[in-house]
């Protein structure tokens, strides 16, 4: 019953927060424009180099909405990208050749779900996941490495599983999430497939949206714009070429 009433919890979060969002988005510019010099819309894209994503976190709730600004810890408390299990079995699968079967991208939902009767992303066994889920990244990667990115916001991804938990929310027009550290590190919240993918293929540019940034590097964006750092300073140049600007 517990799993149940996490997976419905789940699918209304996946339904619902998105559908709130314009309201959300709309307010939270409203109020950082009147705590911040320059704050960016919470819907904007920036643009950034996949192969420079090296870590990721789950500290930060993707159903509040784009373009949070928080302070806090969370920016410390993230997980190197390989050693990710997606990441990982995407490697396996389409640099090393391996059947999805025997790779990490199969065999960790397996045995932490499937086997223990538990549903993971809509499936409840690895025929079936291999067979719909896997089927679908193998056509990912090649709509990838014949096309390049194709925004998500342009719908091209249509053809998602529709047996996957996911398929029927919003957040699949989004791009990739990423969040902001305090130094200005570029961390993956959502969209381990086609950052990874596209670290593979070699793509150099995709768009990704930001779900937040980290009060210390609004703050200094701010005094950038402002022109409050010393232009012969490292921390000038660092986010002077800093893709948030």
């Amino acid at each position: 019953m517990t799993e149940v009433v996490r997976l419905g919890r789940k699918y209304i979060l996946n339904r619902v927060s998105p559908e709130l969002w314009p309201t959300i988005h709309y307010n939270r510019y409203i109020y950082q424009k009147l705590k911040y010099r320059n704050p960016t819309h919470p819907t904007d894209l920036l643009y950034i180099q996949p192969s420079a994503i090296d870590k990721y976190t789950h500290k930060v709730s993707k159903y509040r909405g784009l373009g949070q600004i928080k302070g806090g810890t969370w920016d410390t408390d993230w997980k190197k990208l390989s050693e990710n299990w997606k990441y990982a079995g995407l490697i396996e699968r389409f640099e090393e050749g391996k059947k999805w079967e025997d790779t990490q991208y199969v065999r960790i939902p397996n045995q932490k779900f499937f086997t223990e009767g538990k549903i993971k992303d809509g499936y409840d066994n690895a025929e079936d996941f291999i067979e719909y889920r896997c089927s679908y990244v193998d056509s990912l990667y090649e709509s990838m490495k014949r096309e390049g990115y194709k925004p998500n916001t342009d719908n091209v991804h249509s053809d998602f599983p529709s047996q996957d938990q996911r398929s029927e929310s919003r957040m699949q027009s989004l791009e990739p999430l990423v969040c902001i550290d305090r130094k200005g590190k570029i961390i993956l919240r959502d969209g381990f497939h086609r950052i990874t993918i596209a670290q593979i293929i070699g793509i150099d540019k995709i768009p990704v949206h930001v779900l937040c940034r980290h009060k210390l590097w609004q703050i200094k964006k701010d005094k950038f714009l402002a022109g409050g750092l010393d232009s012969n300073s490292a921390e000038h140049d660092q986010v002077e070429n800093h893709p948030d600007l």
